[in-house]
């Protein structure tokens, strides 16, 4: 599995570089963007929305790391959530869409490496963002859960093969 590094630049609204305690869960987010990255570092433009992932799935499946695991992400609106998980944001196109097999392959291989590196269990620790806060930011997944679920499944029956 490769890691892609892009770190943002520090700024109040995406990367403030506070650093995290502990790491408890692990949250999946779709963010509406063809270009994420771009997109996350022009909110460092304004004054309304705090909004940052320490990872991305892009759509062609490759894994970037926007903000180290050790600091706070902004993923959610509950600071309390933000300061003990780390963030997986997926493309999407529309709230409708299914992720491609490439972003699902990317997705699959992070959570791996996550798991064994903070000792998580996949039933307990991995959560859509819906979840959390009953946003229907990820309607396919929310509607379709066993799609969901069955990438979680994976991840168990393939326990042992964890990166």
């Amino acid at each position: 599995m490769k890691i892609y590094l892009k770190e943002i630049e520090e700024n109040e609204m995406t990367r403030s570089k506070e650093k995290r305690k502990k790491i408890t869960k692990i949250i999946v987010c779709p963010i509406l963007s063809k270009f994420p990255i771009e997109y996350i570092e022009n909110l460092k433009y304004q004054d309304e929305k705090y909004l940052s992932y320490n990872y991305i799935i892009e759509q062609n499946g490759n894994i970037v790391n926007i903000i180290p695991e050790e600091e706070v992400a902004y993923s959610t609106s509950c600071f309390d959530i933000n300061f003990e998980s780390i963030s997986i944001a997926i493309c999407i196109q529309s709230k409708k869409d299914k992720i491609n097999d490439k972003e699902e392959e990317g997705l699959i291989n992070l959570l791996k490496y996550l798991i064994n590196k903070y000792n998580l269990k996949v039933k307990e620790d991995i959560f859509l963002l819906y979840n959390l806060l009953c946003t229907r930011e990820f309607e396919y997944y929310i509607d379709n859960y066993f799609e969901f679920k069955d990438i979680l499944i994976n991840l168990t029956k393939n326990k042992r093969k964890l990166l």
